[in-house]
């Protein structure tokens, strides 16, 4: 069931579960980015280890994985996972090439939406930029796109 539906306090009343949630977020992301290289099948194999819920809905959990949790057995095999998805991307440069570099620093760091910590994505066009650069006034790329949309729709003068 979609427990953030159910009860939005309990990935704060639970730090095994917030962990869980967290490597889920990141593998949701990560496993998206992987099915798109076409160097990235032995990883992706490896998310055959848990119920494919787990990686490609987030906030989804069967009875059986809370039990797993609870026990401390899920979290172990998603951060495996979480461990050799990464070092796949950071090696790979069929998927370097799909990073974001932030619009507001311009730094030559790569940004993925799987790095939750440090990334934060525009909720329209979904790009990433550094948490700690993204300003409420906009995404730079909205604004571009908007700019772009309003110019198109201005007529043009007709000369004689």
């Amino acid at each position: 069931s979609d427990l953030s539906c159910i009860n939005k306090a309990l990935y704060t009343k639970s730090k095994e579960m917030d962990r869980v949630r967290e490597a889920q977020e990141q593998l949701f992301h990560l496993k998206k980015l992987l099915k798109t290289c076409r160097f990235g099948e032995s990883v992706l194999q490896e998310f055959e280890q848990v119920p494919s819920h787990l990686t490609e809905e987030l906030h989804l959990f069967s009875l059986d994985d809370l039990i797993k949790i609870k026990r401390g057995q899920l979290l172990p095999l998603l951060k495996d996972i979480l461990k050799s998805s990464t070092s796949h991307v950071d090696g790979c440069e069929l998927c370097q090439a799909k990073g974001f570099i932030c619009e507001f620093c311009q730094s030559a760091d790569l940004l993925f939406p799987y790095q939750i910590a440090k990334c934060k994505r525009c909720t329209e066009c979904k790009t990433c930029f550094h948490k700690a650069c993204f300003k409420s006034g906009g995404c730079p790329k909205c604004l571009r796109i908007a700019a772009r949309r309003t110019l198109s729709e201005t007529p043009s003068p007709v000369s004689p």
